[in-house]
């Protein structure tokens, strides 16, 4: 089935907002280094045509901030698809879906795409819990399954550089071992060590993705919260 042309108006919208595929590819594929800044580029294209084709002007919300997660979001699963096993290795993939997933979240916890109607310190204080998680996230990211046979990643060669990557990881292990229950800590290997995304992860525990995402990001603000008592 062939997809509806552009109007005017929407064509006008897509070509607006041409440089925001070009910049997210740009970042993106410095961190997905399997993923070329042109494939990322031509998945980012594709995706701000189908934006262009759902926007509701009526919605409130700019274009720009409609399309922002939606292309982003395709850009990582266009990686994700791209090298069977790749959201099991890559460290940078898994912290992307995990942070992508925490701007949805937010997105929904201000009430859509619209202006945030909040008063700036509550904003602020929204902003710096929003870093807060994603640093988990990170940190989780890194953390990875334990290894007795293996110090550090391969591909490190400085001794002390490792004996602090080692470190980090056994704290951030000891922090989801002390603030997550014994189901949270199956989710987070789920998400962090076998890569699956929250819609997956959804499927396999018979809940829908925006349950898997808030439990996620509730997760994450308890971890953060343990690893800033004890920063690594």
């Amino acid at each position: 089935m062939t997809a509806e042309p552009l109007t005017p108006q929407q064509r006008q919208r897509v070509e607006r907002c041409k440089p925001l595929v070009d910049q997210l590819a740009r970042v993106l594929s410095r961190r997905l280094a399997r993923m070329t800044e042109e494939d990322l580029r031509s998945t980012g294209y594709e995706a701000l045509v189908r934006c262009g084709q759902r926007y509701d002007p009526e919605s409130g919300a700019s274009f720009r901030t409609f399309a922002y997660h939606r292309v982003r979001g395709a850009m990582i699963d266009a990686a994700r698809r791209a090298v069977p096993g790749l959201r099991r290795r890559s460290r940078a993939l898994r912290s992307l879906q995990a942070n992508q997933a925490l701007l949805e979240q937010a997105q929904q916890n201000q009430g859509g795409d619209g202006p945030d109607p909040r008063r700036l310190k509550q904003r602020v204080a929204a902003v710096a819990e929003l870093v807060a998680q994603a640093t988990a996230a990170v940190m989780l990211s890194r953390a990875g399954p334990k290894d007795p046979e293996r110090l550090v990643d391969e591909g490190t060669d400085d001794p002390d550089e490792a004996i602090d990557d080692a470190r980090l990881r056994d704290q951030v292990r000891h922090a989801v071992a002390q603030c997550c229950s014994e189901e949270e800590r199956s989710m987070l290997q789920a998400l962090y060590d076998e890569g699956l995304s929250m819609s997956e992860l959804g499927e396999r525990i018979g809940r829908d993705k925006s349950t898997v995402s808030r439990r996620h990001a509730a997760m994450l603000k308890r971890l953060s919260a343990a690893l800033q008592q004890h920063p690594p």
